[in-house]
């Protein structure tokens, strides 16, 4: 696996940070990464497969489009708040 189409998938799991905790000097997570991973990875992955495709297949040319970070951002704090878990 590239480590480009990796980045924007890892870079997205920043919303699910608890902004509370952080003000705090904490790390806390407002799902557990592992079940948040389970439910989203499909639809992560398949924006990094279409950024692929788009960039002639340079894995490393996605870890550089702001596209994939958008999109797999997107899909992860959709996912929160389908949980009812705002994050502001």
């Amino acid at each position: 696996m590239h480590l480009g189409w990796l980045y924007p998938m890892v870079a997205a799991f920043r919303a699910n940070i608890s902004r509370a905790a952080w003000q705090q000097g904490k790390l806390e997570w407002l799902v557990e990464p592992e079940e948040l991973l389970k439910a989203t990875l499909d639809e992560m992955a398949g924006i990094v497969l279409k950024e692929n495709e788009d960039n002639k297949g340079k894995p490393a040319e996605v870890g550089r489009k702001e596209a994939a970070y958008r999109g797999c951002y997107s899909v992860i704090v959709m996912d929160l708040a389908q949980r009812g878990i705002l994050t502001s």
